[in-house]
């Protein structure tokens, strides 16, 4: 199955949750804002990640293109968007 991560990032710290396919929790934990250290957070599931979802934001460009460089399916969403979505989703 599957691992889909999303990332909450803020200028130091990045706050990091991964779930499988189903939506079950599989790790929640943080990394420095950094491509190279957010991709170390990720590794162990390396090959079974499907996307890491980032919303927009000042140091979205650098970290997108930083973490596709490494090999990772990233997908850009607007913070606003993301947060109608999984309202919607939670009905």
């Amino acid at each position: 199955m599957g691992v889909y991560a999303g990332l909450d990032v803020s200028l130091n710290r990045t706050e990091i949750c991964a779930v499988d396919g189903g939506g079950r929790m599989l790790w929640r934990g943080m990394a420095d804002t950094h491509p190279e250290m957010i991709a170390a957070a990720l590794d162990r599931w390396r090959g079974r990640i499907v996307r890491v979802g980032l919303e927009t934001g000042s140091t979205t460009p650098w970290l997108a293109r930083g973490l596709r460089s490494l090999g990772l399916p990233v997908v850009v969403m607007d913070a606003r968007r993301a947060a109608d979505a999984a309202r919607r989703r939670g009905r």
